[in-house]
């Protein structure tokens, strides 16, 4: 007589559980290598990568070529999600599969956990920690999946689909383009780690800042001018050049917006040695090179390195004269402010009691915000001084204020109707007073602001003012030297928090699991022994009932199960088909089910009651002894 099996009640661990298991495990490896190559390409600077290349290193070439297109980074990032995602789903399935509804949530628990050490935090920081090693060794890899067509077509896909979401242009090449504000931020982080000084951040920042500067913003303006009429003679101007100290003066035929050329103290004084002091210097002069004053200063300088001149004439929209720029201002923008013997020290900022400054009116918008930290109002002024005459709306008077973002600015020094000092204090004054850098610091990197032209130097260079350190303005808390603690001695705490509780995850879920094995294996041991007794006719039910039950607790032994927190039964008996007189002709179902513990500890044991884990299983008993075809179907 043939046993057929039928179905279980529960799923036990079945070849597709077993496969999806290893779908998981292989997505966890594809996500671990994919989270070490996108910290690297993101780590390594292109120049970098060429370095390497220029050393033959293995794998340079590929990664020059990655890091030359951002977007490969985003096609390294969807595939990452895409594993994490299909992994955290297929965790999900065997859950439910195995346990069901508890098993699920108990997945998704445990995947958290390891996703979050295995493919996040181990490997970005390994990654980290050898940059240029990940990058060289991930490089190849993903420029071959680069080059698979359909992954470029899903990324760039994935890309314009979250520009077309997002207001505005977004980003063709996706969001891994580094801005300059991320450069600054790496500047920052350089120097609290000790990895470049300030100063070095801080012309770092001056030449970020100097591709968007304009030719009006570092030009000596037309007030501040020293020119000499064509008419006047060589010696009348070599007079003014001595009294002035400038080495090149600006030569006009009437008012300062019919400038006719540039006088040069060398060829003045060239010219008195050769008799020639009673000429008019229109005869001794040199072309002026006019500008706009809308002209970048980068390009500015390009054109005066080509050009070799030193010296420009700035003019506005509608080609009246608004000031000259010279080689030297445009140098300051970089390194601060130049002064030699002759310049007289004037302080670019003074301090004042209640925590406010006292600053030059010429003084950029840009630098007060960078020194007092606050948001003043753009427009169509570029100075603190043109705020202050916007909000007044008139030429101020000595000591007239206004009200502005919760600080007073107070008008002194006018000069005429221009205005030369401005006092910034605040409307609810501190105790203690604003604290400067010393004044090494405060001439690095910014943007000058140059004061009345006291006495110029003899460079012919317009601009006594020395510019401010926005990071050791007042009020600025200066950052300690702690500041990567997080990701180092910090971090050992959280991180052997999180092994153990992931440790005690990993052994209860396999706990479960094999109990649910356990089980599985007993009612199918225990059913199997009774329908085999029953078909041999060696014991009554009763009988044939305990020796099943013995049979099911000494599979759960077996497994190294604790028999007494177990229980075998039959609790199915049930006649089937149209076969009467068959007494035999019945589907026996037994039931295992074994007590869990709530906690289990590596190692150590169980602790606490848990939940049962049951299993059911049955199995038909055949009435034809002799194998007659069609027996199944006789009794089904």
């Amino acid at each position: 007589m043939a046993v057929f099996p039928g179905p279980t009640t529960l799923a036990s661990i079945t070849a597709t559980d077993v496969w999806l298991l290893v779908a998981i495990g292989v997505l966890l490896i594809f996500s671990l290598l994919l989270s070490v190559a996108e910290t690297a390409l993101v780590r390594v600077s292109r120049p970098r990568a060429e370095d390497l290349a220029a050393e033959g290193r293995r794998g340079a070439d590929a990664l020059v070529q990655l890091l030359a297109r951002p977007e490969h980074v985003t096609m390294v990032v969807f595939l990452l999600v895409a594993c994490q995602l299909v992994e955290a789903t297929l965790v999900g399935i065997v859950g439910n599969r195995v346990l069901g509804v508890a098993g699920l949530i108990l997945a998704v628990a445990v995947n958290v956990v390891i996703v979050f050490v295995v493919t996040e935090t181990a490997p970005k920081t390994w990654a980290v920690l050898n940059p240029e090693r990940a990058a060289l060794a991930a490089a190849r890899p993903v420029r071959r999946l680069e080059q698979l067509l359909p992954l470029r077509l899903a990324a760039r896909a994935l890309i314009g689909l979250a520009n077309v979401l997002l207001p505005g242009r977004g980003l063709q090449q996706g969001p891994f383009v580094s801005s300059e504000e991320e450069l600054l931020a790496v500047a920052e982080v350089g120097v609290e780690e000790g990895v470049i000084e300030e100063d070095e951040r801080a012309l770092i920042e001056s030449i970020i800042e100097f591709g968007d500067t304009l030719v009006r913003e570092v030009m000596v303006p037309r007030p501040d001018m020293v020119t000499v009429r064509a008419g006047f003679r060589v010696a009348d101007v070599i007079e003014v050049v001595l009294l002035n100290g400038y080495s090149r003066l600006p030569v006009c035929s009437g008012t300062l917006d019919d400038v006719v050329g540039l006088a040069y103290a060398k060829d003045l004084m060239a010219a008195e040695r050769d008799g020639n002091g009673d000429a008019p210097v229109a005869s001794h002069m040199r072309p002026a090179r006019f500008v706009p004053e809308t002209k970048r200063v980068p390009d500015m300088l390009r054109e005066m390195q080509r050009e070799k001149i030193h010296m420009a004439i700035v003019v506005d929209e509608y080609g009246g004269t608004a000031g000259l720029v010279t080689l030297e201002d445009i140098i300051e923008e970089l390194v601060g402010e130049i002064a030699d013997e002759f310049d007289l020290e004037v302080p670019p900022v003074e301090q004042l009691p209640g925590g406010g400054i006292r600053v030059h009116g010429r003084t950029s918008l840009d630098e007060v915000n960078d020194l007092l930290h606050t948001r003043f109002p753009e427009g169509d002024w570029d100075t603190i001084g043109g705020l202050l005459y916007d909000r007044i709306g008139h030429v101020p008077s000595e000591g007239e204020s206004v009200t502005l973002d919760g600080w007073r600015l107070t008008a002194q020094r006018i000069q005429g109707r221009r205005i030369g000092r401005v006092t910034i204090t605040p409307e609810h004054p501190s105790p203690e007073p604003a604290v400067l850098p010393p004044p090494d610091e405060m001439t690095a990197g910014l943007r000058s602001a140059p004061s009345p032209p006291s006495s110029p130097s003899p460079g012919g260079e317009h601009h006594p003012v020395t510019p401010i350190d926005p990071d050791a303005a007042p009020g600025r808390v200066p950052r300690g030297g702690d500041a990567g603690q997080v990701a180092g001695i910090e971090a050992i705490p959280f991180g052997l928090l999180v092994f153990v509780v992931g440790a005690l995850l990993i052994a209860n879920l396999w706990a479960v699991i094999d109990a649910k094995s356990a089980v599985d294996a007993a009612a199918r041991e225990a059913t199997r022994s009774y329908v085999e007794s029953q078909v041999e006719g060696t014991a009554g039910p009763s009988a044939a009932a305990d020796t099943a039950v013995d049979a099911g607790l000494a599979a759960l032994e077996a497994r190294g199960r604790d028999p007494s927190q177990a229980t075998v039964e039959l609790t199915s008996l049930e006649g089937v088909g149209g076969q009467v007189g068959f007494t035999r002709c019945a589907r026996a179902t037994f039931t295992a089910s074994y007590q869990v513990p709530a906690l289990t500890v590596p190692w150590i044991g169980g602790f606490g009651d848990g939940f049962t884990v049951t299993s059911r299983h049955s199995e038909l008993v055949d009435p034809f002894r002799g194998g007659v075809p069609g027996s199944a179907e006789a009794c089904g």
